[in-house]
């Protein structure tokens, strides 16, 4: 009996030409592939026909805030067919020519980090400020791998040419976290000042200062509130920020007297205003040339005049001439070391010439000890003509973190007294000499800048938790210049434009 299904009657139930003839999903597929095909077309030929909408929809994503303006411009940044990125796959492996940086130096110029980097190994713009990443980044902000991939070794990555030995300390040879193995802060391991004050005496509670406060000028008086007599002071007393309004005026005059250390971006509060005589210290301590005088009725000389020019002010004030009222003294100034003449031009009789020399004498001795209450003097080469020394350059830093940034501002919830504490009395280690530097180290900002939970106080409680990234402190351009803020010069736009070519990008080159 033959088998009711074999093999040759199982075959003649499929028809020969079953593969020319699709079935549903197949027409299915077909049909999918073409709609996607037209998608496509019709998606690339809108954008030709739309000049900004059409850009964007090859961007890879929204770029930076600040960048927002040339969004749908991509040639404002952009070279055809070419990587902005030096380390791009496309450069690294494929052999192709990255763009070079001339359309981002063209708004803003990039300062060199260090005379001693070596040029091939210094990347491109975007290598480090990488854009499209969507509104709120801040492109300005590289990751620590990019500062570490030299500072990590850097010995590798520093020329030793003539004029740029290999690295010695205070130099760090390895740092790769803030706060694993950043070394300590170098530019505040000694104060180079040479004005003498002490901290311990002039913030002590109930300070007798020999005088009442209707003695005080009326400007003074109500920075200074005495009670029974004593005075107690606090650090605002002398010290204030660049962004209050009562001290900007000190502070461009202060800035304007030592010719810089105020650094760009002046005015937004990030640094302290330098102290100035006439108005944080002459309340108390004016620079008066006799003895036994009431505060307010003391005969005092100008501040900042040199020997010469205080022996020539004495000479007026006790010869009856006019007296020089400026603390600032002119080019074009009187020569008050002339000799004196009576009133027909005839020089004074020898006798008058004694008792006046007697009294600037007499004067200068008593303004020796009262300069000396805080300046230097240097006795190395003698008083100008048997009168008063020079006294030494004071030489306190306006700007302590020569080679980082800080900002006040950002710290202003946080007590003087936590960064300062050995400017106050209670301290174990307060200070009384102005050799002691009390600017904070490293081992203040971890407490806060560190990991959460790494950074302990001294009861042992956790802290930390605040940025540590490199850039928090530090700037790569002008690493020379550390202090050159956005406005300097060497970071000006490379090309002047008109608003128009500006906003148009390359477009209108």
């Amino acid at each position: 009996m033959k088998p009711l299904h074999g093999g040759k009657l199982r075959a003649r139930r499929i028809p020969l030409g079953f593969n020319k003839r699709p079935d549903k999903m197949v027409r299915a597929k077909l049909i999918g592939a073409a709609l996607a095909a037209v998608a496509v077309v019709a998606w690339s030929g809108a954008a030709l026909f739309q000049r900004g909408l059409g850009a964007k929809r090859f961007s890879p994503g929204e770029v930076a805030e600040v960048h927002a303006t040339w969004d749908a411009k991509c040639i404002a940044c952009h070279e055809p067919f070419k990587s902005v990125r030096d380390g791009a796959l496309e450069v690294s492996f494929a052999g192709l020519t990255a763009a070079d940086d001339n359309r981002c130096i063209k708004c803003h110029n990039g300062a060199p980090h260090h005379a001693t980097e070596i040029p091939s190994e210094v990347g491109s713009c975007s290598r480090c400020h990488y854009d499209h990443q969507g509104r709120l980044a801040n492109i300005s902000r590289p990751a620590n791998v990019v500062c570490t991939s030299c500072h990590a070794d850097m010995s590798r990555h520093m020329r030793t040419a003539e004029g740029f030995p290999a690295i010695t300390p205070p130099l760090a040879e390895t740092v790769t976290e803030f706060e694993s193995d950043h070394p300590p802060f170098r530019s505040i391991s000694t104060d180079p000042g040479q004005v003498r004050f002490n901290h311990d005496l002039h913030m002590t509670a109930g300070l007798n200062v020999g005088f009442s406060d209707r003695q005080l000028a009326s400007k003074d008086r109500a920075k200074y509130e005495m009670k029974d007599g004593l005075v107690q002071m606090a650090c605002g007393d002398c010290h204030g920020t660049d962004g209050e309004a009562q001290d900007i005026e000190l502070a461009r005059a202060a800035t304007a007297r030592s010719g810089s250390g105020i650094p760009a971006r002046f005015g937004n509060g990030d640094y302290m205003v330098p102290v100035r005589y006439e108005d944080h210290c002459q309340a108390c301590h004016p620079l008066s040339y006799q003895a036994g005088q009431p505060l307010d009725e003391m005969d005092v000389v100008p501040h900042r005049l040199i020997p010469s020019e205080i022996r020539g002010y004495l000479a007026s004030v006790f010869g009856g001439g006019e007296e020089v009222n400026s603390s600032e003294p002119s080019e074009d100034k009187v020569d008050l070391m002339a000799p004196l003449t009576g009133p027909l031009g005839s020089p004074p009789a020898e006798s008058e010439y004694a008792e006046l020399q007697e009294a600037i004498s007499g004067a200068e001795k008593h303004l020796r000890n009262v300069c000396a209450q805080c300046h230097i003097l240097d006795v190395s080469g003698g008083g100008a003509a048997g009168g008063l020394e020079p006294v030494l350059p004071s030489q306190i830093p306006e700007v302590w973190y020569r080679f980082a940034r800080f900002d006040h501002t950002a710290h202003r919830a946080v007590t003087c007294q936590e960064c300062h504490a050995d400017a106050y009395p209670e301290s174990e280690r307060t200070s009384s000499v102005n050799t002691d530097v009390m600017i904070p180290d490293r081992d203040i900002c971890l407490k806060c800048h560190s990991s959460e939970g790494a950074g302990k106080d001294a009861s042992g409680a956790s802290l930390g938790g605040a940025r540590h990234d490199c850039v928090e402190c530090h700037r790569y351009h002008g690493g020379d210049y550390p202090l050159h803020g956005a406005g300097s010069k060497v970071r000006s736009a490379g090309k002047m434009q008109r608003v128009r070519d500006f906003l148009l990008g390359a477009e209108s080159d």
